[in-house]
């Protein structure tokens, strides 16, 4: 749980990041006053990793089928390979391996 004064700085925020109606349709927002435990309970169930979780980056991984492409790409972007040395180097990945995303 967080501890007040953060809690309530998040709170002066929403003039600038408005919060969404709730979920259930209610209009409790509206016309009623939840204290602070009700809305940081909210906050909680909403956002469990924390309420900035949606500024974080997303964490990416690359399938292992495709490391070797990836490895490829990159080399090509660092300049160690050229243009048509990754065409060609993805055309022979491509032979080798079965169709690997559906349609």
């Amino acid at each position: 749980m967080l501890p007040l004064e953060d809690a309530l700085q998040i709170l002066r925020c929403e003039r600038h990041f408005p919060v969404l109606p709730p979920k259930d349709g209610s209009m409790r927002n509206t016309y009623d006053t939840p204290n602070i435990e009700r809305i940081l309970e909210e906050q909680e169930a909403e956002f469990p990793e924390g309420p900035l979780v949606v500024f974080r980056a997303p964490q990416l991984t690359v399938a292992p089928q495709l490391q070797r492409e990836m490895k490829a790409v990159l080399d090509w972007k660092e300049g160690r390979l050229s243009l048509m040395k990754l065409m060609e180097l993805l055309e022979e990945l491509g032979r080798e391996k079965p169709q690997l995303l559906s349609t």
